[in-house]
């Protein structure tokens, strides 16, 4: 399946979204999620229309289609994620076409879209209970068993645990 997969030769109109750019560039203090020139070069370059109605999917984990729901809806763009991903995709027929590609011109705005972020500061003032947290980390990661090489390690206090639905799929 993985080989099948990184063909993509069942959903051609389909566009490979550059994720671990994307995740790198969310992550870098030069570009990050407020520099709206990345993202607006980025999406521009998916040949996304603000008109149209993206879908997400990966390989079936649910992980990085989420990110990029996220991404895309964060600037404003309609997004859904295929329940099931690629193994759901690779296994159906008669896919309608894909929408053309736009010729540009989209304009990221942060926090335009239905999800947003909330910075530190913000969600430290939240933890007297007006604001339901939650730590989709790994059990280990959420104990502090798991610190990834970081100083600290373990979870917010008041925060609850949810296990990633990627681990919970059979």
């Amino acid at each position: 399946m993985a080989a099948v997969y990184a063909s993509a030769t069942i959903f051609p109109d389909a566009v490979r979204v550059p994720f671990d750019e994307w995740d790198d560039a969310a992550k870098a203090a030069d570009t990050g999620f407020a520099k709206t020139a990345y993202w607006d070069n980025a999406l521009n370059a998916l040949g996304l229309d603000p008109t149209v109605t993206a879908v997400a999917y990966d390989n079936g984990g649910m992980t990085n289609a989420a990110r990029v729901w996220f991404i895309l809806q964060y600037y404003g763009l309609k997004a859904l994620i295929l329940n099931g991903g690629w193994p759901v995709l690779a296994s159906t027929t008669g896919l309608p076409a894909a929408a053309p590609a736009s010729s540009g011109g989209f304009r990221a705005v942060p926090g335009s879209g239905p999800v947003g972020l909330v910075d530190r500061a913000t969600l430290r003032d939240q933890l007297d209970g007006r604001a339901h947290v939650f730590d989709t980390r790994t059990r280990a990661e959420f104990t502090g068993e798991d610190a990834r090489n970081r100083a600290r390690s373990g979870h917010l206090p008041g925060a609850r645990h949810r296990t990633p639905i990627c681990s919970r799929m059979a």
